[in-house]
């Protein structure tokens, strides 16, 4: 009984959008005298819930029901309690969890913020029990985030299924449900799962983020952007959608954009580490390497157990040569988990230049076991197969890739690098321009152009090239080298040393810069 009138609370709250803050209070109060029937333990507790919704006391009851996880919310819901056609979209959690025994309120938001919070999961275990063993929802759901905070996604599936079969209309289960699939790589599952929590409660902002992610991992990134917008619509201040969407804008090459939202992130939560991951991801790929360093350590500092943050800045180390240091980084991460598979992309990446391509092969095939929707493992398997001399099976890899990414210039900078070593002139300079128009700040394909435009005898527009090869990457040994060979051969010397001697400075050992410039 207790239960079925504070159903009938939470619905005559959604009902109020339109309605005044009066209006609330007043049927809080009809709502209440309808419990007066009722003199048992669990309506003393829910008279206690319905006296301090009251207006002034709003945020320090939602505080005390909803525990640290959704203190920052404070503020939010200072704002809705002045706007009364928010009032709906406040009481989001309250909404979803309806069916719950308030008195485990607490207990279960502790376990949720062990789950999806890496600084308090390494302390926390679930109970040994199966799904067929739980009696009621909040007990699956507390077994659910346990395992999910132990990276157990399979086992953690079964309680959030259980959960929906007990309670087939909880949003909050179908969204759980959805995060789990996503680690497994389910996508279309997980899609599934936010479609049903969005039917259930359109204004849910986390549905909507994580649905944003499910379309971020198929590479759809302007549908996903389009999801976060919605989770921000219904609430502002969701960390996960800014960092989402920072995310699918650093992936579609929009940086500016990426690090606004990246900004807005830390200004609302400055202890989070993922939109200092995402600022290191945009610096690693506009090569400011000592940023992206500067980046990656500062999630690290946050979040000591961030995967991404270790992988991102051994990829850095790798890029400045400090070999040691940038293996030191992955294994680091393997430690935390070892079926990450960024850690054998970068693990790849390393072998790959210290010239262990069979090495580097193996890694890679381990990463797309591992995620085989994963645009960069097929990629980086592409680049050393090519290499090793095989550029049929590199384009394999590259199609794949584009496949996957239609959208990836560095796929189609690498595939007109096979395309040209096996001749075919005209397909490659294709290739090259479509990187081009993809990413005009990307550097490589500028440099292969050039050395097309240099066969074709078009010397001028290959400086052309070279140029804008070293204003997007002026670190690039190899981009130095070619332009000095080819200021050589116009017989313009000077400038042909200037830049030898530069990429001497870049790689003291170059031996082709040090007899082109002798």
């Amino acid at each position: 009984r207790v239960n079925t009138a504070f159903d009938e609370f939470v619905k005559g709250i959604e009902q109020m959008r339109e309605r005044t803050i009066s209006d609330m209070h007043t049927r809080i109060d009809d709502y209440r005298r309808r419990l007066n029937c009722l003199h048992d333990q669990e309506t003393a507790e829910l008279e206690g819930i319905l006296d301090r919704t009251k207006k002034e006391d709003m945020v320090a009851s939602i505080n005390s029901l909803e525990t640290d996880t959704f203190k920052r919310q404070s503020a939010k819901l200072e704002k809705f309690i002045r706007n009364k056609g928010e009032i709906h979209q406040n009481l989001i959690q309250l909404q979803s969890k309806t069916f719950l025994d308030p008195a485990k309120w607490e207990s279960l938001q502790n376990a949720q913020l062990i789950a999806y919070n890496p600084k308090f999961n390494k302390s926390y275990r679930p109970e040994e029990k199966t799904a067929d063993q739980v009696t009621c929802v909040e007990e699956a759901f507390e077994q659910g985030y346990g395992l999910y905070a132990l990276r157990e996604y399979l086992p953690a599936l079964e309680f959030f299924n259980k959960i929906i079969e007990m309670e087939p209309s909880c949003s909050l289960a179908y969204v759980s449900q959805g995060r789990v699939l996503l680690e497994l790589n389910r996508c279309d599952g997980a899609l599934i799962s936010c479609d049903k929590a969005i039917e259930y409660d359109p204004s849910f902002s986390d549905a909507h983020a994580v649905r944003g992610r499910a379309l971020a991992k198929v590479h759809k990134f302007k549908e996903a952007i389009k999801s976060y917008n919605q989770a921000l619509k219904y609430n502002p201040q969701n960390t996960d959608a800014l960092v989402g969407r920072g995310n699918a804008s650093r992936d579609l090459r929009n940086f500016k954009d990426a690090c606004q939202d990246y900004e807005k992130t830390i200004k609302l939560d400055s202890s989070l580490a993922g939109p200092h991951v995402g600022k290191g991801k945009v610096f690693y790929r506009t090569r400011k390497l000592g940023a992206a360093l500067e980046s990656f350590s500062k999630a690290i500092q946050l979040d000591p157990e961030n995967i991404d943050a270790y992988c991102g800045r051994g990829g850095v180390l790798e890029l400045l040569n400090q070999f040691d240091q940038a293996e030191v980084c992955f294994e680091r991460a393997k430690e935390l988990d070892p079926n990450y598979h960024e850690i054998y992309n970068g693990k790849g990446s390393l072998l790959f230049h210290l010239g262990k391509y069979e090495e580097a092969t193996a890694q890679f095939d381990k990463s797309i076991q591992l995620n085989p929707l994963g645009v960069v493992a097929h990629n980086l398997k592409g680049t050393t197969l090519f290499e090793m001399g095989k550029e049929e099976e590199a384009i394999v890899y590259y199609d794949k890739t584009l496949e996957l990414d239609p959208n990836d210039p560095t796929a189609y900078n690498n595939k007109a690098n096979a395309l040209k070593k096996q001749n075919k002139i005209e397909d490659a300079m294709a290739c090259y321009n479509k990187s081009i128009s993809l990413d005009p700040c990307y550097a490589a394909p500028y440099n292969g152009k050039a050395t097309i435009l240099i066969e074709k005898n078009r010397l001028d527009d290959a400086l052309e090239a070279y140029k804008s090869a070293l204003l997007y990457d002026p670190h690039s040994a190899l981009i130095h080298n070619n332009t000095g060979n080819l200021l050589f051969r116009l017989s313009r010397f000077e400038e042909a040393v200037t830049h030898y001697d530069r990429t001497l400075e870049i790689d003291k050992d170059n031996l082709l810069a040090c007899r082109n410039k002798g």
